[in-house]
This record gives structure tokens, sequence and C-alpha cells, in this order.
């Protein structure tokens, strides 16, 4: 068996989100958007790769793998830390509103029982390198997420992305606010 995946996310690990357009990323504008970092109403967490355990090819072939065009179409691929959500909670902490990257390895759909140890290479773990960004409340229907949203808007601001296209060619977007951020 390869490496046991750490269970521990490092400060400065870095993670990819993959963002899909038109939901998560304006063409016309060049810009993420806030929802690439809302999660879904009844949800608190969003899907993340840990770099440490990938790289930008895999994250690429796992957002090709999850599109679904016309309606959703993989093009960007945005780069965060736990430095720059520690830093964002500080901001937030009036509104009560923090989040966190944590270990999440899944098969298939289905979260892995994290108790137990899982490898780099293991065969009944589908996406080992999973995370999630977890946000210490829960999106319900019908009740108003504006400290949420003011939280995913400000992370967009602050993590580098790039897309796919240009990923190859050293090309990101943010960098400075992301080296900056993640101190």
């Amino acid at each position: 068996m390869g490496e046991v995946i750490d269970k521990t996310i490092l400060s400065d690990e870095e993670c990819a989100r993959c963002i899909y357009s038109p939901f998560h990323y304006s063409e016309s504008k060049n810009k993420l958007k806030r929802e690439a970092f809302l999660p879904k109403v009844g949800d608190d967490c969003i899907s993340l790769l840990r770099l440490r355990y990938c790289d930008y090819d895999y994250c690429i072939n796992h957002g090709i793998k999850n599109s679904n065009p016309p309606d959703k179409i993989f093009c960007v691929i945005a780069v965060l830390t736990q430095n720059i959500l520690m830093s964002l909670n500080r901001d937030f902490e009036t509104d009560d509103l923090k989040a966190s990257i944590v270990y999440s390895p899944m098969n298939g759909n289905d979260y892995v029982d994290t108790q137990i140890p899982v490898y780099v290479d293991d065969a009944n773990v589908s996406t080992p390198m999973h995370a999630d960004i977890k946000y210490n409340k829960i999106v319900k229907i019908g009740e108003v997420q504006t400290p949420m949203r003011r939280y995913a808007s400000e992370l967009c601001k602050r993590v580098k992305y790039a897309k796919i296209s240009d990923i190859k060619n050293g090309i990101w977007y943010q960098k400075a606010e992301f080296d900056e951020n993640n101190k």
C-alpha cells in the first residue's frame, strides 16, 4: 500500500476547488462568483481536492468527469488554504460564522469512515484526497444567508484561480492576494 492520507489539513496546505460555469464563474467578467463557495441548501460543506495528494491533471480530469454540458461546464480551478479561512473567520467573528477545511475522503458519492486509515492508492476509496470546506452553519431554505454570502464573496477575493487552459502556463489570477492572505 502507498502513503496514508494525513487526517490533518496543514494551515498552508493547498486545496483545489473545481469551478463550473455558469454557476460558479462569470466568463464575461473573468471572475469567480460567490456561489463557488456556498453550500447547497440543506448542507454545510463544499468539496475540495488536496493538492498534497494529487496534481492539477487529476483535478482537471475530476472536474471534466463531473461536468454536465451545457448546463455545468468545468472551466477553472480555485486554490485556497486553511490560513485563508482562518483569516476570514477572524474577519467574520461578529457574525458567528466560521469555516475550516476538513479531511473527508469519498468513495463515489459516499463519505468514507474517517476513523479508518485511507491510502493514496486505496482501491476501496475513489477520492482519497477529498476534503471539504465545512461551515459551522447549515444552509436552510427560507433563512437569510447574508453573512454566509458575504463570507463567500470575500473568499472569492482571497483565493488564486486559473482557467484550465492557463494552468500549464502558470497563469494564475489573484496570486498576489493569495500569497498575502496565506501568511
